[in-house]
């Protein structure tokens, strides 16, 4: 059996939607997309988001916009990190919710705030925002090929509906022929996993080249009936399950959410391991194992060296609601034998 790296077409219950809870919301192909349209939008003269970020996203922002940094690493103390910058008002700031382990809807400041809700959809934090604008990828969090939300708690005007644009429709064609694949091969049909591989590869790279567009209809019709609660709840579960069995030692720790966290659904196990060198065997022994961890995220040797230290030495292991906890036991007791063999 195999855990991780991109979804599958799987099975999902059905119920209240993501779409029941932010009822006034745009629906894009990409979170990217969501961010560049309201940077459009309000014609801002500069976007700031923390060194701890995914830069390749920053990448697709950077034609519409001026971006500038401000040194924050989740669990650091944000009011701190905010104290130390002058945000203009021409200016807007991206705030994120990392992993779903934290919770800034207390650290305000003056100036329009744009919220990154990609880790954890249906949060505390999310659902009672006082931020400006929040968006989010849907496709990181649900098992679907495309996805990203736009909307204001704050009621302001939205940018106009995105439309289908043939580019994105045949990008997120590709992308399920790519999950319906990977489901065949975990089934065990004889397929090249190299076949779909490519295809997640390629199609990822492509987000970038899109016109703004719409969320595919496959991913409309998944994500307008998939119980987002229900999914979601599976998850942290399954996470509970691995914080409470995984061994853990003085070089390999778990991250758990901070104390003032409630109601949080994490995206994903966090491994922090105490070194660079300790990561990457660690990483190594994972995928030997079957299961692929992700690294959140590459960060610039010039931005803030504790956001450098944190990407160095985590890894991300997917414990979404595609594996109930039989499988999680199974994907568990692996991490526990390879540390074992560290130690």
């Amino acid at each position: 059996m195999e855990f991780g790296s991109d979804f599958h077409l799987c099975a999902y219950p059905i119920g209240k939607s993501i779409l029941d809870i932010y009822q006034n919301a745009n629906l894009y192909i990409d979170g990217r997309q969501a961010l560049i349209d309201i940077v459009k939008h309000n014609q801002w003269e500069c976007i700031w988001v923390p060194s701890y970020y995914c830069y390749e996203f920053v990448e697709s922002i950077r034609p519409y916009i001026e971006v500038k940094y401000y040194n924050y690493t989740p669990f650091e103390d944000l009011n701190q990190a905010l104290n130390k910058i002058t945000i203009s008002d021409k200016e807007a700031i991206v705030i994120s919710n990392f992993f779903g382990l934290t919770d800034q809807s207390h650290n305000y400041l003056k100036g329009t705030v744009i919220e990154d809700h990609s880790h954890d959809l249906i949060s505390d934090w999310a659902r009672n925002s006082n931020a400006d604008w929040c968006f989010a990828s849907l496709r990181k969090t649900l098992p679907v090929a495309d996805g990203g939300i736009l909307w204001s708690p704050k009621h302001y005007n939205l940018p106009h509906q995105p439309r289908h644009t043939e580019a994105g429709d045949k990008l997120a064609d590709d992308r399920y022929r790519a999950m319906a694949l990977k489901s065949q091969y975990l089934e065990g049909t004889k397929i090249d996993k190299d076949v779909f591989r490519e295809i997640y590869i390629r199609t990822e790279n492509e987000f970038d080249m899109l016109p703004i567009s719409c969320i595919s209809k496959q991913s409309f019709d998944i994500i307008s009936q998939l119980d987002i609660e229900k999914w979601y709840n599976t998850k942290r579960n399954n996470w509970e399950l691995a914080a409470t069995n995984i061994v853990t030692t003085s070089y390999i720790k778990v991250l758990t959410a901070a104390t003032n966290v409630h109601n949080n659904h994490p995206f994903s196990i966090i491994l922090m391991l105490g070194s660079q060198v300790l990561r990457d065997k660690f990483r190594t022994l994972l995928i030997q194992n079957k299961i692929y961890p992700a690294i959140l995220w590459s960060i610039p040797s010039d931005k803030y060296s504790l956001s450098q230290d944190f990407s160095n030495t985590m890894l991300s292991i997917h414990c979404d609601a595609r594996y109930n906890s039989e499988e999680m036991m199974i994907m568990i007791n692996r991490i526990n034998n390879i540390i074992k063999c560290l130690e």
